[in-house]
């Protein structure tokens, strides 16, 4: 049976965002709504978590020639060992544990997420001799090159030195254009999501002028609450009567979290009713008010949605982000960056306000806009979010939506079982590793010492062999 991989570097976790988010809700929607995990046209799609979390394994050198390159950096300055980590990216293997999961006699495909995970899948398929004929499907998590958001998030915290900081984005840079160079295709959720690529990377439309990509819109699940909405708010010392608006997320500038602190700080200067509640990380607070409410990471995020009135999104770049499917699923209002994959809702409800990306005034004004609709308006707002989620959005339509794209990936390959059976050789039966043993009493055979005088003394070998066939 042809059989497509989807990997995942980290163990099952539905409470993560990203990638592991992501095959997490993938994986519910099989285990819920096609468990014998068979596409239409009858492809076997088997998850690859690892039951713990483990580094990749180092080969001593590249698999790729393309790749020796790599291992010789020109600037030397640059801190060996963080250049070595670097280098290493292009000699990885995933885990002996996950190596062994991939049979060579039935994968015809494997989705792989990240660009960081695809060298090291790109190197297994190779080692096993089975690259060629797999399908290598490509999706990254990031709102545009991973390169910028590794970069972003290398250096926030700390000051490198500039030789440093060049040979990260050199290497960063390379593992990205392989990634998207050596991919059969690329797989994302909405064609919005590709807005950052195509503005923000030069390269991507030349990288990817002969790859087909795929659109599958994510889904998640409507999660229950754990805490009712007016226990949660006197818990927080919210007035029941104050307005609340929710950012869910990473405390980063590609989330519009530095936005967020501007717009809080123009509207409390004037509003004793506005109350923002920011969940997503530890970290300072950078307004000192009663207002503004700092939770670290929860895993209960829903109870959270569930008191706001509305949710705030003020993304630099989206790609489809997991937390905007939570919020349409439990009918709340958005206010969004008209940016990335928040332009997918754009025609299909009108349960959002969109302001401009980057833009303070126009965030404010969205706000504002927001706090002068009637009630009626708002619930409205809501249940068309709620509508839009039913209808393309929950894990049932996911995993439809992800096996109808599998099997047209396979359609527009040409992709058949009767092809893969043709195209197949199990080279452990065909060459042994194992070296063979030779036969002790071989070497007292007359043959045997025939063949010692044709190696030892060819001369006389011939010299024999033409006497012998004279006589005859």
């Amino acid at each position: 049976m042809l059989t497509h991989y989807i990997h995942c570097h980290q163990k099952y976790n539905p409470n993560k965002g990203g990638s592991v988010g992501y095959l997490s809700s993938l994986f519910d929607g099989f285990a819920q709504y096609n468990q014998n995990q068979i596409t239409p046209q009858g492809i076997k799609c088997k998850f690859m978590f690892p039951n713990e979390d483990k580094i990749n394994d180092i080969l001593e050198k590249p698999t790729d020639n393309r790749f020796i390159y790599t291992q010789d950096y020109k600037i030397k300055t640059c801190t060996k060992n963080l250049l070595k980590q670097r280098q290493n990216w292009f000699k990885e293997l995933i885990p002996q544990s996950e190596f062994d999961k991939i049979k060579t006699n039935e994968i015809s495909s494997i989705h792989i997420h990240g660009a960081y995970n695809f060298l090291p899948i790109y190197n297994t398929l190779v080692k096993k001799g089975i690259e060629s004929r797999v399908i290598k499907i490509l999706t990254t998590h990031n709102p545009y090159q991973p390169t910028m958001e590794d970069m972003y998030l290398t250096c926030k915290t700390v000051k490198w030195r500039n030789d440093d900081k060049d040979m990260f984005f050199y290497y960063l840079n390379q593992r990205d254009r392989w990634a998207f160079t050596l991919a059969d295709c690329l797989f994302f959720p909405s064609e919005e999501s590709l807005e950052g690529y195509y503005n923000l990377w030069k390269d991507f439309k030349e990288l990817t002028k002969n790859k087909n990509i795929y659109f599958c819109p994510t889904g998640t699940k409507t999660k229950n609450m754990f805490q009712d909405k007016d226990s949660l708010k006197a818990e927080l010392n919210i007035p029941s009567e104050a307005k609340v608006f929710l950012y869910l997320g990473r405390f980063i500038d590609v989330r519009g979290y530095d936005i967020l602190i501007k717009v809080a700080q123009k509207i409390l200067a004037y509003n004793d009713d506005i109350y923002f509640l920011v969940v997503g990380e530890k970290g300072e607070q950078p307004i000192q008010s009663k207002q503004w409410i700092q939770i670290p990471y929860t895993q209960n995020p829903q109870d959270f949605i569930n008191i706001a009135d509305a949710c705030l999104c003020p993304n630099r770049g989206s790609l489809f982000d997991l937390s905007m499917i939570e919020i349409l699923s439990l009918k709340k209002p958005l206010i969004c960056s008209y940016v990335g994959g928040y332009k997918w809702l754009e025609n299909k409800t009108n349960g959002m306000l969109y302001a401009q990306s980057e833009n303070v005034d126009s965030f404010v004004k969205a706000i504002e806009k927001f706090l002068t609709l009637s009630e009626y308006e708002k619930k409205i707002m809501s249940e068309n979010n709620f509508n839009l989620y039913q209808r393309e959005l929950t894990l049932e339509k996911f995993q439809k939506n992800y096996c109808e794209t599998i099997d047209k990936i396979y359609q527009d390959f040409g992709i058949s079982e009767k092809i893969y059976a043709l195209s197949f050789s199990a080279k452990d039966h065909l060459f042994s590793l194992a070296k063979k043993e030779i036969n002790a009493n071989f070497a007292q055979t007359s043959k045997f010492k025939k063949l010692k005088k044709l190696f030892t003394k060819p001369h006389l070998f011939f010299i024999d062999f033409f006497k012998k066939r004279l006589k005859r």
